[in-house]
């Protein structure tokens, strides 16, 4: 459901998406507001800074990935950018840097 809506809103391309499958973040500027996207329907996004704060899912994830979410929040949650898509990206670049497991990322952002 949020993949149908971010895909509409972003206009983000479903093939381009699944390039993260193999580890690579799509660069282009629908890819990234497709990311922001994602981030801001479940509400992970700070609405004063635009920071990504992963940590506000802690309470509502399995206690096997908490360690994980730990992790990335303090190694990628400083990163802002003037541009919310811009953002959005390059925290999931430094989650792909931070964490070995984030692959499993893509498969949320190109789950059917």
């Amino acid at each position: 459901m949020l993949h149908e809506i971010c895909i509409a809103e972003s206009g983000a391309s479903e093939e381009l998406l699944r390039t993260c499958l193999g580890g690579t973040v799509p660069e282009d500027p629908a890819s990234k507001c497709y990311i922001h996207c994602l981030f801001d329907k479940i509400d992970v996004v700070d609405e004063e800074t635009g920071r990504i704060l992963l940590d506000r899912l802690l309470y509502i994830i399995p206690d096997d990935v908490k360690q994980a979410v730990d992790h990335l929040t303090r190694e990628c949650s400083h990163i802002v950018t003037p541009d919310k898509c811009e953002t959005a990206y390059e925290t999931v670049k430094c989650y792909f840097n931070a964490h070995d497991e984030v692959i499993k990322f893509c498969h949320l952002l190109v789950m059917e």
